[in-house]
Order: C-alpha cells, then sequence, then structure tokens
C-alpha cells in the first residue's frame, strides 16, 4: 500500500521501492510499468520503464479506498493493542473454506449466530476443555472472515490448568505460528497441543514451553487422556451414542418444517430453526468434529510408533464409509431405477457448494447434473494382522487404557463417520432458512443476490431495504479491492501483505497427471478426466465424485478437512490447502502432475 512503506520490513523492498519512488518523481507519472535488476549487493538497475496503458480503464477509486482503509484499519490496531495476539483464517472452523474469503453478509452473520458467536466454545467446555468468557471466535476486517487465535489457543487447553500457566502456554504457542505462519492451518498437529494421543509425551516436550516444569507437563498428560477416557464413555453426553442421538433429532425436527402463510410466523420458525441447529446439530457435530481430530492424532501416533505402517494408515483411513460413498451408491440406484429420482433429491436436495451461500444452487437445482453415468463404488476392508495386533495390545497395555484394538479402530473410523454425517444433517436446516428467508422478503427484494447483503437479523427486523442493499453491495465490491494476507502479526497487515509459502497436504500415495479445470458455482465444461482445482470446498461439492475425475487441488484446507476426508475415503490423489500462491500458478496452468507420495505438485505446461 502506498501510504504505507514504513511498514516494509525487507531491506531489498525499502531499496526498489524508494529507487520507484523516485522515478516517479523525476518523470512526474506514478502508473509505470518497469523492469529491472536487483543485484547481489542491493544495487538497482533500471532495464526500461513504460507508461501503462489500460490506467483509463481502472475503475479504483483511490480517495474512498484510502479513507476505507485507514477507517478499516483502526479496528486491527484495536485488536492488537490487547496481548500478544495473532489473527489467521483457518486455524480454528476454518472461515476461510467454509464461507470463503469475501463472504457477503447473509453468510458471514449466519455462520457468526450458528458457529462463532458461542457454539464452538459452548462444545468444548462440555468435553472438558477450558470455559472461554468472551466467546466470538470470528471478526471481519474488510469483511474478511479471521479467528481470533489466541481464544481458539486458550480453548484448547484442559479447564483444570491455571490461567497462569494457561497465558504461558498460548505466549509461546502464538510466538511459535508467528515465526512459522505456514503452520495455520496445521495448528492442531504441528503448533499446539490439542488431544491425547500415543505421542503426549513427546509432544508436550516438544510443543511447550522450557519455563513449564515437569510437573505440569505430567498434569496436561493426566488432564488430556482423563478428557479421552472420559469422552469415550458411551454414557457421557459428549460421547459418539449421544451426539448420534441428538443428530438423529435434529434429523427429526426437520421432518416437521413447513412454510406458513404469515411472514410472523416463518420469522418464528427460522429462530425456532437456528436454535435446533445449535442445539442438536452444530454443537454435537463440534463435538463430532473434536472426536474427529482426536481420531486424526490416533492415526498419525499410530504410525509414528510403527504399530501400523503409512501404507496401512491409508488403507485404515478407505474404510470410512460416509455419507459421500452413499450418496454415491444412491445415484446408482436412481440410474438403474432402483430409486425414484424425488427421493434422491428428498434426501440431498439440501446440499449446496457453499453450504452457505444463498446464492449457490442446491442439488434440487442441480437435477441435470448427477445422472449421466453410473459410479463404480469400491468397497474396501481392514483387517489387523497378528503383528499388528501383537503392537496393538504392547501399546495399549503400556497407556494402561482399558479398551482392546477393536474398540479403537472402531472409534476412529465412527468418529470421522460421524463427524461429516453431523455436518450432512445440519446443513438442511440451513437451506430451510433460505427457504423462509426467500418468503419473508419483501417482492421488491425477492431475488437471491439481493438478499445474500443482508444480515439474518436485518431480514428478520424489517430492516432489509433496497437502500441497504445498494450500500451493502457498493461495501462488498471496494472490499474485494483490498488485500489482506491469510495470517495477520501486526497491525501492519494492511501495508504489507505477503504471499505466504503454504506447506500442502497430500493425500494418498497415488500418482496422476492430468488437464486443469478451475471449478466455480458456474461450471460449463466437462469434468472427466480432469485435475479439479476449488478454491474453498465443503460437502456441497461432494458432487464433483459423481464425474470420473484424476484428482483435485484446493486453496484453503487442512489434513482434516472434509475434503481431505473425501480423498482418503474414495482414494483420489488430491492437494489441500497449497496456499493462494501456489493455488494461483495452478489456475494459469493448463496441464499438471499431482505426486502425492513424494509431496510435490509440478506444472507441465
Amino acid at each position: 500500500y502506498r501510504e504505507g512503506l514504513r511498514s516494509l520490513k525487507s531491506k531489498r523492498f525499502q531499496k526498489l521501492l524508494n529507487c520507484v519512488l523516485d522515478l516517479e518523481r523525476k518523470i512526474n507519472n506514478n502508473h509505470l510499468d518497469i523492469e529491472f535488476v536487483v543485484d547481489t549487493d542491493l544495487k538497482i538497475y533500471l532495464l526500461q520503464v513504460r507508461n501503462i496503458s489500460t490506467v483509463s480503464k481502472w475503475t479504483i477509486d483511490n480517495k474512498i479506498l484510502d479513507k476505507k482503509i485507514k477507517n478499516d484499519k483502526k479496528h486491527l490496531i484495536k485488536h492488537f493493542k490487547k496481548k500478544n495476539q495473532i489473527l489467521a483464517q483457518m486455524s480454528d472452523w476454518n472461515p476461510a473454506e467454509i464461507i470463503g474469503k469475501n463472504p457477503k453478509k447473509l453468510s458471514s452473520s449466519i455462520y457468526s449466530n450458528l458457529v462463532t458467536n458461542k457454539s464452538w466454545a459452548i462444545a468444548r467446555e462440555k468435553m472438558g476443555y477450558s470455559k472461554i468468557l468472551n466467546k466470538k471466535l470470528m471478526n471481519l476486517y474488510s469483511g474478511k472472515p479471521y479467528i481470533d487465535v489466541r481464544k481458539s489457543f486458550f480453548s484448547f487447553l484442559p479447564e483444570r490448568v491455571t490461567i497462569k500457566d494457561k497465558n504461558k502456554i498460548v505466549d509461546f504457542w502464538i510466538e511459535k505460528l508467528k515465526k512459522s505462519p505456514f503452520l495455520y492451518d496445521k495448528v492442531e498437529f504441528e503448533v499446539a497441543v490439542t488431544a491425547y494421543d500415543f505421542e503426549i509425551k513427546k509432544k508436550l516436550n516438544s510443543y511447550l514451553p522450557n519455563k513449564i516444569s515437569s510437573k505440569i507437563k505430567k498434569k496436561l498428560e493426566f488432564l488430556y487422556k482423563d478428557i479421552f477416557i472420559k469422552n469415550i464413555n458411551k454414557s457421557n453426553d459428549v460421547s459418539l451414542d449421544e451426539i448420534s442421538k441428538k443428530i438423529d433429532y435434529l434429523s427429526l425436527l426437520q421432518k416437521k418444517f413447513s412454510i406458513k402463510k404469515s411472514r410472523k410466523k416463518n420469522k418464528e420458525s427460522v429462530k425456532l430453526i437456528l436454535k435446533n441447529c445449535k442445539q442438536y446439530g452444530i454443537i454435537p457435530f463440534a463435538q463430532a468434529a473434536r472426536h474427529g481430530f482426536v481420531a486424526k492424532g490416533l492415526i498419525d501416533s499410530l504410525v509414528n510408533k510403527k504399530v501400523l505402517s503409512q501404507k496401512r494408515s491409508i488403507e485404515l483411513q478407505k474404510v470410512v464409509n460416509t455419507v459421500t460413498s452413499i450418496f454415491l451408491e444412491d445415484i446408482n440406484l436412481v440410474i438403474k431405477k432402483k430409486m425414484t429420482k424425488s427421493f434422491f433429491f428428498k434426501k440431498y436436495g439440501h446440499l449446496r457448494p457453499g453450504a452457505y451461500d444463498i446464492t449457490s444452487k442446491n442439488y434440487r437445482e442441480m437435477k441435470n447434473t448427477f445422472f449421466e453415468k453410473s459410479f463404480l463404488s469400491k468397497k474396501y476392508k481392514f483387517k489387523l494382522n497378528i503383528k499388528e495386533i501383537n503392537k496393538f495390545n504392547v501399546l495399549l497395555t503400556k497407556e494402561k487404557f482399558d479398551l482392546d484394538y477393536e474398540t479403537l479402530i472402531n472409534y476412529i473410523i465412527r468418529s470421522i463417520e460421524l463427524r461429516e454425517f453431523s455436518k450432512f444433517v445440519f446443513s438442511k436446516s440451513i437451506d430451510d432458512i433460505f427457504k423462509l428467508l426467500i418468503k419473508n422478503i419483501p417482492n421488491r427484494l425477492k431475488n437471491k443476490e439481493i438478499i445474500s447483503y443482508f444480515s439474518i437479523n436485518e431480514i428478520l427486523t424489517d430492516k432489509a431495504n433496497f437502500k441497504l442493499y445498494l450500500k451493502r453491495k457498493n461495501e462488498y465490491e471496494n472490499n474485494l479491492k483490498i488485500f489482506l494476507p491469510e495470517v495477520i502479526k501486526d497491525s501492519s497487515a494492511y501495508d504489507v501483505i505477503p504471499y505466504m509459502f503454504n506447506v500442502p497436504n497430500f493425500i494418498t500415495n497415488n500418482r496422476v497427471t492430468g488437464k486443469v479445470l478451475n471449478l466455480s458455482n458456474r461450471f460449463k465444461n466437462s469434468l472427466e478426466n480432469k485435475i479439479i482445482l476449488i478454491e474453498n470446498a465443503d460437502p456441497g461439492f461432494d458432487w464433483i465424485f459423481t464425474k470420473k475425475i484424476k484428482g483435485f487441488a484446493t486453496q484453503f484446507g487442512g489434513s482434516n478437512s472434509h475434503m481431505a476426508i473425501r480423498a482418503a475415503e474414495l482414494n483420489i490423489p488430491a492437494v489441500i490447502g497449497c496456499g493462494q500462491k501456489k493455488f494461483d500458478e495452478l489456475k494459469n496452468s493448463s496441464e499438471i502432475e499431482i505426486d502425492c507420495l513424494n509431496k510435490k505438485t509440478i506444472i507441465l505446461k
């Protein structure tokens, strides 16, 4: 940002941009295309300079944006006045992946209402983690969603740890993330200790500051293990069995859904759906997701402990039978005329690519997308051999666990399956909310694109009007013109926006070469035999697996994200969370190779 040159830390860029300013002054022109060389002594050589010919077509009003940036930056400065802060788009509840980098007002307001205002913290408290007083987890800066990572880190520590020790540990984790911001989507596995696994002693020694005594580390080990043992107990309110009951109850409540003639009654229905969705959908899902992260940690630690090989851990994850596998089997039944299309869309019609985006078509509106050809579904089996069983028994005896290897394997598989199923169920409530909002909006505004610019509260309180729509649309378009980094370490984020070199997550050990197709909500090209690029993917993108795709890559996502689980389950090579720089390079290519075994993405053309 031209007004933020003082925030530059790089001597190379400081010197280069000072030369640019000097050049602009000399020729009295700020719109220049410059070719230059910088040598190892930071001496700058100007090769050539020319006018930027497209300036006349630029639509950016610098005065308006300058004013907006100064105003927006004040909120960021206020946040960083608090002790040792860091913000990130993918460190917890992954808003960039779920609602996008630049969500519209309706998307962000529903996500905040359902998830990040309170539900996320309530779910963790019930599992034995720290109580968070101010529970608001997500804030928007120039319309872009960011997670308060300090708050998130606190919520991963057991409640029975002292505040003094919590602060020491959280400060250490924040400093670690500031030094290695590329770990922002891997904090649960490479920055913080958030749950019990078979390597917890090693993690506590590596991931905690030296000033934390061995006595505190021992206490933490006990507390994390205690949380795990209590939470897998069938009678516990947050066990898989109890979570499953709540999700099933939400499914029953959803069957009673209907649109009333009275706008007042429809408003009351929206409020009731929000309440029920939080209580029986989001909070249980958050707990199932926590079990899912525990399961992933257990798998990784079993590999590191050499109880399972890497190959066998991949085979174990292929056995997972989520709603996607059932979805693909049901498509085959429709093609074979063993299931009606109406029944199929009654079951899956609520899904949409972008669960919180009212403008995205749901599956009912994509009727011609699914039934082109049958999908060959493979049934994978996983059975431990004698050698693996012996290793399991030795490990479980050493850890003093009162459970056998079969119970543990079943827990791992079921945790991942329930997490995905609960997400599938609660997303139907969001679709029902959209139906009611469309009915509740005045006729002049009855357009999904217009509705998307209002918050849910504005619609329910009759504050939505055309003037507000125009104002919000203008704000949104200006927000799109402002770039911010994926991780914000201080208030200079509006001045210097570094590209981050992400460390992607490679799923499966497969290798594939193919032509690239960048996928948007409005797709026209055939997906068959292509490597698909998706900026941010949620369960609504499961339709891509009905096509014979070779592989896929996403800009956002972690090793345990929805699409990572799908890739492992269906044995499809994937690059999850490759970051903006690499994703932009892939979008500009026509053919690539994904080599998951060697963790490489190679641009061929």
